[in-house]
């Protein structure tokens, strides 16, 4: 008798034992499940200058999404992207919007890295004073301007010697992240570095690129290349805005004739010493097509 008694109580045990190991595995698979699918946006995102915008609203909370038809991503007005880059470092706020419940979330875009750079040696003539800026050819960088400045100040004074010159540049972006590299000033006598950048027509950027340009149809063009700060003070920078007004489909490209202008956009074009050569004018047509027009120069 006693030992059937003491096999039930040990069974019994067994039982409860059983019984709060499964009573425990609920309690944690559904704290489990709370955590993963209750609504939990995140305190902070952090994003680097050139990152890839996330637009998913699932980026800025910790849970996992059953249906986004619940969710709202409401962007700072501030925030800036550009071809799906992030372009502007600052610290902002969006909103993520729940079931009609509005949680902010602090997205901060940093710029820690150095700007890419590449250098063109520059030819002066004897004791011409020159920008060292133009010692950039082309700067890939979010953060601009792009600033140069000579690593050994005594460089500076290297256009007073003639002669071919190793000379190291500093280059920094808007966040002071640098770089230095190397390249050479040639200094010649008789020759003129002003002259030469005038004299150059040559495209070699422009304020926006498409890749779509055929690098001929210019609506504006120059004879001599122009200082950009004087821009405003020319004639056919001027005239642009006399085209503007008028009626756009005069300025259609041969093959075109008959299309209707719906929107379009000014693009200066730059030589390697960031002078301008001329203007384009990229117009989208009503049809969906895309022409650069010209004034039949």
């Amino acid at each position: 008798m006693d030992e059937e008694f003491v096999y039930e109580e040990h069974g019994n045990k067994i039982k409860y034992i059983r019984l709060t190991i499964i009573i425990v595995l609920l309690i944690g698979l559904g704290l489990f499940l709370y955590k993963r699918y209750m609504f939990d946006a995140k305190e902070k995102v952090v994003y680097e200058v050139g990152d890839t915008y996330k637009e998913d609203v699932s980026a800025y909370v910790n849970n996992t999404i059953l249906n986004k038809d619940k969710y709202k991503l409401i962007v700072d007005d501030h925030f800036k992207v550009e071809d799906g880059k992030v372009t502007k470092a600052g610290n902002y706020t969006f909103t993520v919007r729940y079931n009609g419940k509005d949680t902010k979330v602090a997205v901060e875009v940093k710029d820690t890295k150095a700007p890419e750079v590449t250098l063109q040696e520059l030819t002066v003539g004897l004791d011409e004073d020159f920008e060292v800026d133009l010692f950039i050819a082309t700067c890939n960088e979010y953060s601009k301007p792009c600033v140069a400045s000579y690593k050994n100040p005594s460089d500076e004074d290297l256009y007073k010697k003639e002669g071919t010159h190793k000379v190291s540049i500093i280059v920094k972006d808007l966040y002071d992240n640098q770089v230095v590299k190397d390249t050479k000033l040639i200094v010649k006598k008789g020759y003129s570095l002003s002259d030469e950048m005038k004299k150059d027509l040559t495209p070699v950027r422009l304020s926006r690129d498409y890749g779509d340009w055929d690098k001929k149809t210019y609506v504006v063009s120059y004879v001599k290349a122009l200082d950009p700060e004087e821009v405003t003070t020319n004639d056919r920078y001027r005239y642009l805005y006399e085209m503007a007004e008028d009626d756009l489909s005069n300025y259609l490209p041969a093959g075109y004739e008959g299309s209707i202008v719906d929107d379009g956009e000014i693009i200066y074009v730059y030589n390697k010493y960031n002078y301008i050569v001329g203007f384009l004018y990229r117009a989208t047509l009503s049809d969906g097509r895309i022409v650069y027009l010209t004034n039949g120069e």
